[in-house]
Parts: structure tokens; C-alpha cells; sequence
């Protein structure tokens, strides 16, 4: 196969020289010929360069290779500077190719010193491993340890403060100095129940033992409840201890001792370190969350200090804090129940001017989906449980009647949106009958909060309105739900037939 090869610059010549070698290569040429091939290849390419022609490699008689020069048009140029431009290429080609082994080299070493720290990163991945399996173990074994010694020692504590009680209200004579040793003995004995019991529940919370078990209250119970507690204890009149009105505040569904042992150490710590002023306790309703704050005008606390108030066995330096003992558990305690019941613990103060501790929880208590899969939540039923949310009595009532009419079920019933929507969390029922038009959150509110919640999103709601209702209210409707039921409907059927079988169905008959 013949080769025809224009030449017009150095490089051009380069190019010659290597198709001829290539060529003879290919032709199988023995070493002699391929010299000579590439010898006149590169006579040849000068002299084409020169006149800016072309060399045309061919199959010679003897099967050698035939080199033919067709001279061009151009000026002729001196062969020695072609030579010279040809020899510049050919060092800066070697130039290069010596700073290509270079970096070849660098890359080399630089891909050993990273397999090498490959290695060294790894190690340390396996020893932080260990380390932080050593330190869970660690830990467990800590909270074991107190968990069993905190049991241990509040029985016999709680032996010491009854009988000590006994002792101060017996109807033995005794002398003033017996009384106040024995008054001693009890506050001591209560001072450690108190540091004992904080430790077994911080232990309790640490190890995951510790159970949320929700129900539906109001918060002005336990403000009363409270109330009654520290009012006897109130050991200056230069303190006073304000709790405010809660009835705008609606129910919430959360652990209710849980919470009132938060407010029970946080109103202790503001009556301790408050000798003059106030403490007050105030709560308000946020959207689907509620805010309760206890403040005081007490000694407050530095802004340096108050990332360490929640770490346990922290108390700020204070001359007062030197009188009032503590353990410093209370406050980790406080902030470790509020993250339990979903919500936080949150503390801002000025030293002289008091502090604000505020909880933030949700107002219905989110249920976890493991919890529903362990079937801790629901108790085994024998009949079908329905629940019908309307805030008018008469309708709730002509429902509950047409759907008994049809079949024997558990029934239960709320009159507002949020009762609704607790009511479902609560008790999971079989199906939903979903009024529009309700007070505090609509019919649109409950089911897009039911449908998110992956422990009653797959409850079948059927939503009963007496409105006619636009295209645009009807479709946004039948997305959350499973059926729109006119009442005036209802009023006319004998009995409203109803399908468990999934998907569920309802029937006005």
C-alpha cells in the first residue's frame, strides 16, 4: 500500500520519518532496509520541506521501500535550517518527555504516600471503633450501676424518712434538742431520696427504660396541683408566686406526670435562688405546640455558664448557690424529659435580673411507628371501632343511630377538631366520619395531619358536610379522604351501611 505525504513544516518531517518507520514496520523489512527507508525518508522530507511538496512512500522492485520527492511551488529553503528547526523539535520533544517522567515519578510517589495514609486512616477508623465501642459499653455499665444502686438506696431511705416522721409526731416527750436532731436526720434522708431519685430516673432515661405513656389534660390542673405544693413552702414574704390563668390554653395530649415533674424542678430551682420578687408560670397555645415558662427576678445566671447548667453534676458559682444544696441533676433531667415528649428545654437570664426557663412541647404527644408495631398502643378489640367528629350533637347522634341500625360497633365521638384529632391518635379506630365545617381545626386540618401521621394514615376517612361544596373544595377534599357524605343525605337514609374490606365503603341505604 503506497503512502503519499504532504510536507510543509518541520513537524511535517517528523511526521515522514515516523510513517516511514511505521511503514517498514508493517512491510516486515529486516533492520538494514528499515534504516534505509528512514534514512531516505527524512533526505526526502527535507527536500519536499523545501519547496513545500510531498513524499510518496511506495513498494521499490527488491520490495524495499521507494522514497519519491514531488517538489511544490514555494521558495527553496536552505536544508540546514530545516535540520536545525527539525533538531529543536526533537530536543523539545525530549524535553519533554523527560518532564513527563518526572511527573510520572512525582505521581507514583504521591499515590504511595496516599495508599500509605489510606492505611494510617483506616487504622485510626478501627481504634475510634473500638474506642467507641468501649465507651457505649462504658456507659451502659454506668447506667446499670445507677440504676441498680439508686434502687437500692432509696428503699432504705425511704425507711429513714417514715420513721424519722414518726419519731417528730409521736406522743413521746421529747426534749428540743432530740427534735432538732431528728428534723436534721429527715431533711438530710430527704436531700439524698431526692439526689437518689434523680439519679435512678436520669439512669432510667440514659438506658431507654424510661416509657412515655400520653393521655389528654389540662394544664390547669397541674398548675393547681403545683400551686399547692411550693404556696405552703414559701419561706420569705418577700417572694411572691404567681400562677397565671390557663383556660385559653387548650388540652394537650403528653405524659402528664412526666411534665409536671420539668415544671416541679424548675419552679424548686426558681423559689431556691429567687429572695426577692417573683416567680411566675405562664403557658400559651402556638400553633400545634405550647410554651410554658416559669421566670423568676432571682440572682440569674452568666452567659458563660449557661451552656453547663445542663450538664449533670453542673452548678453555677454563686454565694447563694454555696446555701442552697443541690445535685445538679435536676435541670439534665428537665431537658432530657422535655426531648422525650418531643419537644425542648430552652433558658434565657441576666445575672441580677432573673432567668426564664421556657418548655416547648407539641401539643399532641407524636407517636413513634415502632411503638405501633410492637402493638404496644392499641388494646385487642372484639368489635370495630368508629369514630365520628362533628361539633353538632344532633347529627353525631342520627349518624351513631343509622350506623347502629346496620351492624353492632364501638363507637366513639368528638366535638371539635383537635378532640377529633386526638381521639384518632389515640384510639386508632376502624374509620373515620370527618365533619367539614369544624371549631378549632377544620375537616381539611385533621385529615392532612391524620394523613401524615404514619400511625393513622392508612385509617379510611369519610368526609360529611351539609355545604355544597365547589369543584375546587370537593377535589381538594376527595384527595384526603376516601368519600364526601352529604347530611342531608343522612336525614333521608334508613341505614348507613358500612365495608371494612379494604378499600372500605360506606352506603347510604
Amino acid at each position: 500500500m503506497d503512502l503519499t505525504l504532504p510536507v510543509n513544516t518541520e513537524e511535517d518531517v517528523l511526521k515522514a520519518v515516523t510513517a516511514a518507520y511505521d511503514t517498514a514496520c508493517q512491510w516486515n523489512l529486516d533492520e538494514a532496509e528499515r534504516a534505509k527507508a528512514i534514512s531516505a525518508a527524512l533526505d526526502g522530507a527535507i527536500r519536499a520541506c523545501r519547496s513545500k511538496g510531498s513524499i510518496e512512500l511506495r513498494r521499490g522492485n527488491g520490495d524495499g521501500m521507494e522514497v519519491v520527492v514531488r517538489t511544490g511551488d514555494a521558495p527553496q529553503v536552505d536544508p540546514l535550517t530545516v535540520w536545525e528547526e527539525i533538531s529543536k523539535l526533537l530536543h523539545e520533544s525530549a524535553a519533554k518527555g523527560d518532564a513527563l517522567a518526572k511527573t510520572r515519578a512525582l505521581l507514583a510517589g504521591m499515590e504511595s504516600e496516599l495508599d500509605e495514609t489510606n492505611r494510617g486512616v483506616m487504622a485510626l477508623y478501627a481504634e475510634l471503633d473500638d474506642r467507641a465501642d468501649k465507651l457505649r459499653k462504658a456507659d451502659d455499665l454506668k447506667s446499670r450501676f445507677l440504676s441498680y444502686a439508686s434502687h437500692e438506696l432509696r428503699t432504705p431511705l425511704n425507711g429513714i424518712v417514715g420513721l424519722v416522721r414518726l419519731l417528730r409526731s409521736s406522743a413521746v416527750p421529747r426534749s428540743a434538742e432530740d427534735i432538732k436532731q431528728l428534723a436534721f436526720i429527715q431533711k438530710a434522708a430527704e436531700e439524698m431520696r431526692e439526689m437518689v431519685n434523680d439519679l435512678l430516673d436520669l439512669a432510667k432515661v440514659e438506658a431507654g427504660k424510661v416509657t412515655v405513656q400520653p393521655s389528654e389534660f389540662d394544664l390547669g390542673f397541674v398548675f393547681g396541683a403545683l400551686r399547692g405544693i411550693f404556696r405552703p413552702l414559701l419561706q420569705s414574704e418577700d417572694v411572691t408566686l404567681i400562677f397565671e390563668d390557663t383556660s385559653a390554653v387548650p388540652s394537650i395530649y403528653s405524659d402528664e406526670a412526666k411534665v409536671s415533674q420539668i415544671l416541679r424542678n424548675l419552679l424548686s430551682n426558681a423559689l431556691k435562688f429567687t429572695e426577692r420578687g417573683s416567680v411566675r408560670v405562664w403557658a400559651k397555645a402556638e400553633g400545634d405546640t405550647v410554651r410554658i415558662v416559669v421566670s423568676d427576678t432571682g440572682i440569674g445566671i452568666p452567659e458563660n455558664e449557661l451552656p453547663r447548667i445542663f450538664e449533670e453534676f453542673t452548678q453555677v458559682e454563686n454565694p447563694l448557690q454555696r446555701r442552697v444544696r443541690g445535685t445538679g441533676l435536676g435541670l439534665p433531667l428537665c431537658r432530657k424529659f422535655a426531648e422525650l415528649l418531643g419537644g425542648h428545654l430552652a433558658v434565657e437570664s441576666k445575672p441580677g435580673q432573673g432567668s426564664a426557663f421556657t418548655l416547648i412541647l407539641p401539643r399532641v404527644y407524636p407517636v413513634k411507628r415502632d411503638r405501633l408495631l410492637k402493638g404496644e398502643a392499641r388494646k385487642p378489640r372484639t368489635r370495630a371501632t368508629l369514630l365520628i367528629v362533628d361539633d353538632i350533637e344532633i347529627d353525631r347522634y342520627l349518624l351513631s343511630h343509622l350506623i347502629t341500625a346496620s351492624g353492632d360497633y364501638d363507637i366513639i365521638q368528638a366535638e371539635d377538631g383537635q378532640a377529633g384529632l386526638h381521639a384518632a391518635r389515640r384510639e386508632r379506630p376502624d374509620l373515620i366520619f370527618l365533619d367539614v365545617n369544624l371549631p378549632l381545626m377544620d375537616g381539611y386540618a385533621v385529615a392532612s395531619e391524620l394523613g401524615r401521621d404514619p400511625a393513622t394514615r392508612d385509617i379510611p376517612i369519610f368526609a360529611i358536610t351539609a355545604e355544597k361544596l365547589s369543584q375546587t373544595d370537593y377535589d381538594r377534599l376527595r384527595s384526603l379522604t376516601r368519600g364526601v357524605i352529604l347530611k342531608e343525605n343522612l336525614s333521608e337514609a334508613q341505614r348507613v351501611n358500612i365495608d371494612l374490606a379494604s378499600p372500605a365503603q360506606v352506603t347510604l341505604l
